[in-house]
């Protein structure tokens, strides 16, 4: 019986915190329009995914602090972690296996996610950004693409030739954690522990009567 006691502790242990430490995942109508609780470099971000041009969506799009990456090599590292815990097939929805399905691209082929990054060059109308390709097949996925972008490129539907374009617009959360509703699945399996204790323990009783 100790020893169960013990087991029934340490897994609920590790299935709370894995829990709570987990991304939360925004969805309205099938469509992903962010997360938050995206780990990078030991602090937690947060994202969403926005069709318009950079102009409307990064305060005019002409000054360094109009961005929240100042380099691209964390710009990079942030991409990646939404390859690896933001762009997955959750039961929500196959958000790797189906672009589509991430707010701002209409391909059922790839969504190219792009972040603006460090200073612009208003004089060029151009600004740096990074880009993350996130297609069918997750092993030709690409999360190191950078170049330049129009300051005036609009991805939004007033573009047709952008459907496979949508933003990024990225946060620092300042709580230290994840708050996550404990799943169901936790009180179910709690439940079925309980009443197999107590069934034990009647069994128990009754032996020895």
């Amino acid at each position: 019986m100790k020893r169960l006691n013990q087991l029934i502790l340490l897994i609920t242990f590790f299935y709370t915190n894995a829990t709570l430490g987990a991304v939360v995942h925004h969805i309205q109508y099938d469509q992903l329009v962010g997360a938050t609780g995206i780990e990078i470099d030991n602090a937690l971000y947060s994202v969403q995914f926005i069709d318009g041009s950079c102009i409307q969506l990064f305060n005019n799009c002409d000054e360094t602090t109009d961005f929240f990456f100042s380099d691209i090599a964390t710009a990079h590292s942030a991409n990646l972690a939404l390859l690896e815990q933001v762009l997955l097939d959750l039961p929500s929805g196959l958000f790797d296996n189906r672009p589509d399905l991430t707010n701002g691209c209409y391909s059922d082929t790839l969504c190219s996610i792009v972040t603006p990054v460090g200073s612009a060059e208003p004089q060029l109308e151009t600004f740096s950004s990074v880009f993350l390709t996130n297609k069918v097949d997750p092993l030709i996925d690409i999360h190191t693409g950078s170049g330049t972008t129009l300051r005036t490129a609009d991805f939004g539907l007033r573009n047709l030739n952008a459907d496979t374009f949508t933003y990024a617009l990225w946060d620092r959360q300042t709580d230290s954690g994840v708050s996550v509703p404990v799943p169901a699945s936790l009180f179910l399996f709690c439940s079925v522990i309980f009443s197999v204790l107590v069934l034990k323990k009647r069994s128990a009783k009754s032996f020895r009567v």
